[in-house]
């Protein structure tokens, strides 16, 4: 059976953003990887997901709607959002869900939609869900990959563990 990766790929999805590095560190201009904004104007649907090294899925993945933000620009260069998507989970409808993205200071180290802690970071996530929850990337640690019903502390990412975002 071929990999996760190799189905998105038949099924017409495209990289529009893939993390060069584990460690963003304090960046606050994270862009995507492919610029092309008729591509992401054109686009309908959004992909999130971790990849390996080999280009295959690590863990869940989830796929929405397009942000209208997201077609302007990447979720990475917002200060602080949270947006409600309806969301499916590897495939399955999971229901509306808040999406939540950008780089301001987290109310916590879960996924949970909250903004106003002392400590900026960034993150990417979806409430409730075991999305993709990418997180740190603007400060000074170890950006982190984990899933969004889990604590952001929890595991580092690294070259086998990348963040990526695809639309179609």
């Amino acid at each position: 059976m071929p990999n996760k990766l190799h189905i998105c790929a038949l099924w017409g999805w495209t990289r529009i953003f893939l993390a060069s590095t584990d460690n963003y560190e304090t960046s606050t201009g994270v862009d995507y990887t492919v610029s092309s904004e008729s591509l992401r104007n054109a686009a309908t649907e959004t992909m999130i997901v971790f990849v390996n090294s080999s280009n295959t899925l690590v863990g869940s993945f989830a796929t929405f709607l397009m942000p209208a933000n997201w077609a302007t620009q990447s979720p990475m260069l917002y200060s602080a959002e949270t947006e409600t998507v309806l969301v499916s989970i590897d495939g399955s409808l999971v229901g509306s869900e808040s999406l939540v993205y950008g780089k301001d200071n987290p109310n916590s180290y879960t996924c949970d939609g909250l903004w106003g802690n002392s400590l900026p970071s960034g993150q990417i996530c979806i409430t409730n869900t075991t999305a993709p929850f990418y997180t740190r990337w603007a400060v000074n640690d170890p950006d982190r990959c984990n899933s969004s019903n889990q604590n952001e502390t929890t595991t580092d990412c690294t070259v086998e563990t990348n963040f990526s975002i695809l639309v179609r």
